[in-house]
C-alpha cells in the first residue's frame, strides 16, 4: 500500500449571498497547486434534514482531508429550517447560488490568494451531497441544466462547443461567464 501525500491547507470563509447562512469555506492546498496537473474542484453539500441542528461543520474533516490530498474544496452552508428564509424553496436556491459562486466569489478569493487559476480544473467539478444534502445536490445540478449521462466514457460536447463544468456522476451544466462548468 502506498502512502498518500498530504499538504498544508488554507481555509477561507466566502459569502455567496447576504443572509447569515449563505457562505462556504474554501479549502485550498498550500504550495502544491501546479498548472501542469490542475487540482480538481469538489463542492460539498452537508446533510442534516435541512435543520439548523446540523451545519457545514459536519463536513469539515472531509473537506480538509480532500484538500490535504490536493483538491480545491468548497464546503457550503445554506439556509435551513429553523432560521429566517430557511426551508423550501430557499434552501434549494441557496445551493444553486453556492455552486454558481464558483464563477464569482470563489474565483475572486483564489485570485486574492494569488492562486494561478490555471492550476485549478474548473472543467470537472464534483458535487457531493451527504444524506439530505444529496437531495439538494441532485436538485441543484438539475436546476442548473444538468443532464444525466449513463455513458461516462463518452464525453459529449454541447452544440457549438464551448467550455463545460463537470459534475461527477455524469451531470453536465453549461459554463458560466468565466468558463467554469459542472459535469
Amino acid at each position: 500500500m502506498s502512502a498518500v501525500r498530504r499538504c498544508a491547507v488554507r481555509r477561507t470563509k466566502i459569502e455567496y449571498g447576504t443572509e447569515p447562512s449563505q457562505f462556504g469555506h474554501l479549502y485550498v492546498p498550500r504550495d502544491v497547486l501546479d498548472p501542469a496537473t490542475p487540482a480538481r474542484v469538489v463542492v460539498l453539500v452537508h446533510g442534516g434534514s435541512w435543520s439548523v441542528e446540523y451545519g457545514s461543520t459536519i463536513q469539515t474533516a472531509v473537506a480538509r482531508t480532500m484538500a490535504e490530498r490536493g483538491a480545491v474544496v468548497w464546503n457550503i452552508e445554506y439556509r435551513r429550517v429553523g432560521e429566517p428564509g430557511g426551508g423550501w424553496p430557499n434552501t434549494g436556491r441557496d445551493v444553486v447560488d453556492a455552486i454558481r459562486a464558483l464563477d464569482g466569489p470563489v474565483r475572486e478569493a483564489l485570485q486574492e490568494q494569488e492562486v494561478d487559476l490555471a492550476a485549478v480544473d474548473f472543467s470537472t467539478v464534483g458535487v457531493v451531497g451527504h444524506s439530505a444534502g444529496g437531495q439538494l445536490a441532485v436538485w441543484a445540478v438539475g436546476k442548473l441544466g444538468g443532464a444525466d449521462r449513463l455513458d461516462h466514457h463518452h464525453h459529449r460536447r454541447r452544440p457549438g462547443g464551448g467550455p463545460r463544468h463537470g459534475l461527477r456522476g455524469g451531470q453536465t451544466i453549461p459554463a458560466g461567464p468565466h468558463g467554469a462548468a459542472v459535469q
